[in-house]
């Protein structure tokens, strides 16, 4: 991450290449994890652009020299969507998206189990899961996490 990256508010013209990497985050991060039947119905239907159609607005993305390598969707106090760029990761870009969601007071969100890279990194920053249930991809179930930030008590050692 070099010190030219921002976090600033999506606009229409950051749609193609928000489409390439939430487009690119669930080839490489969900497909592996659902039947071949979800990801051809993942590919049909195109769910990235009806997605950025509807929310885009609400997005915040992470730009650095000029190029979007993350995105976060806010929708209340729940974090909706978070990426980040295959090659951007482990440089930062997650943890300023996640600095600002927390600073606009998110306190849930969910991740597929399997995700266990981005699970580890919620639980560094104090998230706790709270709840387990099977979620639906694309017709594949998949265990889901719910996480909420831990308040500052939650988070202290037990004595």
């Amino acid at each position: 991450m070099s010190r030219s990256m921002q976090i600033r508010n999506a606009t229409p013209e950051d749609h193609p290449a928000l489409h390439h990497l939430l487009t690119q985050s669930w080839m490489r991060n969900w497909a592996p994890h659902v039947s071949a039947a979800s990801v051809e119905r993942f590919r049909i239907e195109d769910p990235v652009s009806a997605y950025l159609s509807g929310h885009l607005p609400a997005m915040m993305v992470a730009e650095d020299a000029g190029r979007v390598v993350g995105m976060l969707h806010l929708v209340g106090k729940m974090i909706a969507s978070i990426h980040v760029a295959p090659d951007a990761q482990g440089q930062g870009v997650g943890s300023k998206l996640m600095d600002f969601a927390e600073s606009e007071s998110a306190t849930v969100l969910e991740v597929r189990a399997f995700n266990t890279r981005a699970i580890r990194f919620y639980e560094k920053r104090g998230w706790r899961g709270v709840r387990h249930y099977e979620g639906d991809e694309f017709g594949t179930a998949l265990a889901t996490i719910e996480m909420r930030l831990a308040s500052p008590v939650e988070a202290l050692p037990a004595p």
